[in-house]
């Protein structure tokens, strides 16, 4: 996506598109943050544009043979892995009071490794995890220092979230409506909210998506942010629906953050967790991007009905098991933080 921007000044649906080697045409398949800062980075530096073109055109390539380097772009990152360190502090700061405090949430962010970590990829965590950072420290600035005027550059933040990993998109309206319930409620002591801070997060957020939402409406009719994504991204999650209940069961162990896979190793038979190992031919997550996704897709239609046809025909016609498998990946979506996640989420029960 990023090659194509740069080579024809359009945004794409890359491997995504319905005819990929054919000529490139305008899509919106993808969010677009980070393929823009990929080209944008690339325009600045000659060295990483001929290493993103050698690699959309053989994406299996070993880096060694391709010329140039993405050595720019990890720069790129890291700068925006340290804005979000100090976004970390800022948030500590302003809860506690303390700097000592706000020190101490920023060193133990980093010793997770997740910001060197992400700096040092490929992926739209990048810019999405530097948004959503920006958005949370602009929320609590708001709320501590009584400046509502911070709430615009949360909502501007969060709609950059949503243009780099669309389901920010659906936090975007929940904290509109979380305002406007505010303005309305007062309570005592009363933060503040009224419907000029809710009017003012919305418009700020609205005027970051305008352009990609104007964009998509003059070219495909509506406004949408992405268009088959969502199916895309469902499909990989209902994938993991088809597990047995011993597996569910398993689930709670091999989801606990580092240690999760190994205890259940020494304590379950193989069968019960083999299938969470990605790497397994078996594994739900290559079931979800394989014979599954190309199942669900066929019996939708395309991607264009494959969203419909999931939540319709897959998800709601068994919710209990989606729900009851959703509750054990709260033990795997601890895994960035390791240890401290699991001790924050001991701590706080």
């Amino acid at each position: 996506m990023a090659r194509d921007l740069s080579q024809t000044g359009q945004f794409t649906n890359g491997i995504f598109a319905d005819d990929p080697g054919a000529q490139p045409k305008p899509g919106r398949f993808f969010a677009p943050a980070y393929p823009m800062l990929i080209s944008l980075v690339s325009r600045l530096d000659p060295g990483l544009a001929s290493w993103v073109s050698c690699h959309a055109a053989q994406p299996y390539v070993d880096t060694a043979v391709c010329p140039g380097s993405a050595q720019t772009l990890f720069a790129v990152q890291v700068l925006m892995a340290a804005v979000g360190m100090a976004c970390i502090f800022s948030i500590a700061l302003n809860l506690s009071g303390s700097p000592l405090v706000a020190w101490i949430a920023m060193l133990m962010t980093l010793a997770t490794g997740q910001p060197a970590l992400y700096a040092k990829t490929y992926l739209s965590e990048n810019p999405s995890f530097l948004a959503f950072y920006l958005f949370l420290a602009s929320l609590v600035a708001a709320v501590a220092r009584r400046n509502h005027w911070m709430l615009g550059a949360a909502g501007a933040s969060l709609a950059l979230a949503a243009l780099s990993r669309p389901s920010y998109l659906y936090l975007y309206y929940a904290v509109i409506a979380a305002l406007a319930l505010l303005a309305l409620a007062r309570p005592p002591r009363n933060l503040g909210f009224s419907w000029r801070s809710a009017a003012l997060f919305a418009a700020a957020g609205l005027a970051v998506l305008a352009p990609w939402l104007l964009r998509n409406f003059l070219m495909f009719g509506d406004p949408s942010l992405t268009s088959g994504y969502g199916g895309f991204i469902l499909a990989q999650r209902l994938a993991y629906n088809q597990m047995s209940w011993q597996e569910w069961g398993a689930y709670w162990i091999v989801g606990l953050p580092d240690f999760g896979d190994r205890l259940a190793a020494a304590i379950l038979p193989k069968s019960a967790f083999v299938r969470f190992d990605y790497g397994n031919p078996s594994s739900f997550y290559l079931l979800g991007n394989g014979k599954f996704m190309a199942d669900t897709l066929a019996a939708a239609g395309g991607r264009e009905n494959h969203l419909h046809y999931l939540l319709q025909s897959v998800l709601l016609p068994d919710l209990i098991k989606h729900v009851a498998v959703t509750l054990p990946m709260t033990m795997s979506g601890m895994w960035p933080g390791k240890y401290l996640a699991l001790l924050a989420v001991v701590w706080s029960e």
